[in-house]
């Protein structure tokens, strides 16, 4: 979603939205990307990138041309005309219902460009901000022609400037989960060092991240060789590419793994006591937090439009992406809950006053694991993370604190359920397959883990 989603959205409701939704507001589109990565460095800056829509038509078509290129260099009343035809031909809009804004010519070496910018006041339903066509001309040709809704430089600028707190927050919030996991990092080598430290979960956490990582990397190398730049030397991106994966799984899946191997040691510190089985227990509490989730929704409004994700889709194998991108989000997500708890668990049983630190720890917690996920407005941020803290905090006193085994199953619920609700959405052919299986992994890991960490 762009700033353009974001200012209907919020400005006009869900009605305007739709209306604009496939003109004016770009729909789920598939792009193809045509370059050269050999011959001279200049022109290989010529591409061709189309968009595509769900029923294979094309939606744009931009064709970047070497400014150096020769061409013809027209008139402002020629390219008047090319783009009167171009707007009539391609979008079904007569030139003189529309209001002329502006037309910018750029004069290059060899030929002269024009900007040609229109409005269409006719098809926008907000008292606010504009639909616009624009046509871009290179010497004689239409090398863009593309409709838009235009954002007030007002608008803009509050949400820049609201944006940028925001990120700083989340980063801040992203930067502090970073630090508690590179505290566990080193919490874990110091009890490996020690023989304090459970070297098959390591293993196994190990083999499985480094499997499932291996397997999603090269089955989204489509996008990564997408993303290459023609100026630069093919073969030297692509060396980047695969070395940096390599190095970049080994790390990731390492630093998650070892932690899992302290984790399944400190189990011995938690209090003992039974309070019932991990695996209902974990789906109780999963439910639990879903069901807070669905009321609090029917007071807070919906900051931003809900799409399915079509991450998958761009995939070699979209079925295989759908069943095994969710596994390393949820080891990531069961790792620094489980840290969470291991550190006060810890911590706490050595002070006076540890059931203060225990509040003031899961309060915090809620909080950062809110914002480190994405912040669209600070007082929903403040208000989920608060009170998913302060459940956290009465789940810990009354359940985690006896059966960390129930950690795993609960992220799965909720994991589960919003794969479930992807699978509603039949983003792309082969979706509902894949999370069925994805479901069925996802399942059979968390039910793994619960009994390993009885």
């Amino acid at each position: 979603l762009n700033q353009n989603d974001r200012f209907v959205w919020r400005e006009g409701g869900p009605e305007a939205y739709r209306s604009l939704m496939g003109t004016y507001l770009g729909p789920p589109l598939w792009k193809a990307r045509l370059a050269r990565f050999e011959g001279d460095v200049a022109e290989r800056a010529e591409e061709y990138e189309i968009w595509f829509d769900g029923s294979g038509n094309a939606f744009r078509t931009v064709h970047t041309l070497p400014e150096a290129r020769p061409g013809t260099t027209l008139s402002e009343d020629e390219a008047r005309v090319l783009a009167d035809s171009t707007i009539r031909g391609q979008f079904g809009l007569d030139p003189d219902e529309l209001t002329f804004i502006a037309s910018k010519p750029s004069k290059l070496t060899a030929r002269q460009d024009w900007l040609f910018t229109f409005s269409n006041p006719a098809a926008y339903p907000l008292s606010v901000g504009e639909t616009r066509v624009e046509v871009r001309i290179a010497g004689s040709e239409v090398v863009d022609a593309h409709r838009f809704v235009f954002v007030p430089e007002e608008w803009e600028r509050r949400e820049r400037n609201k944006r940028s707190i925001l990120d700083i927050l989340q980063f801040g919030c992203a930067g502090v989960l970073a630090m508690l996991v590179l505290a566990g990092t080193i919490g874990a080598i110091v009890s490996w060092s020690r023989r304090k430290f459970a070297l098959r979960a390591f293993l196994a956490a190990f083999a499985l991240l480094l499997v499932v990582s291996s397997i999603q990397y090269v089955n989204n190398w489509p996008v990564y060789m997408a993303r290459l730049m023609t100026a630069l030397p093919f073969q030297h991106q692509v060396l980047i590419l695969i070395v940096g994966g390599i190095f970049g799984t080994l790390l990731v899946s390492a630093t998650i793994a070892i932690v899992v191997g302290m984790l399944q040691n400190w189990n011995q510190f938690r209090v003992r006591g039974k309070v019932g089985n991990g695996l209902l227990l974990g789906i109780a509490l999963g439910g639990i937090a879903l069901g807070i989730e669905a009321v609090s929704s029917l007071f807070t409004s919906q900051s931003l439009p809900l799409w399915p994700d079509f991450g998958s889709a761009s995939s070699f194998s979209s079925v295989l992406s759908a069943a095994i991108s969710p596994i390393s989000g949820f080891m990531r997500s069961t790792v620094l809950v489980l840290l969470g708890v291991g550190f006060v668990t810890r911590f706490s049983t050595k002070m006076k006053n540890g059931k203060a630190f225990r509040w003031a720890s899961f309060v915090a917690l809620g909080v950062i694991l809110a914002g480190g996920s994405g912040i669209e407005s600070i007082p929903e941020w403040l208000i989920a993370g608060i009170v998913s803290g302060i459940l956290l905090a009465i789940v810990y006193n009354y359940v985690l604190v006896y059966c960390w085994e129930a950690v795993p199953v609960a992220i799965a619920t909720l994991t589960v359920f919003s794969l479930i609700q992807q699978a509603w959405f039949r983003a792309f052919p082969g979706a509902v397959v894949g999370i069925g299986i994805g479901i069925v992994i996802l399942g059979t890991i968390a039910v793994f883990w619960e009994r390993r960490l009885r």
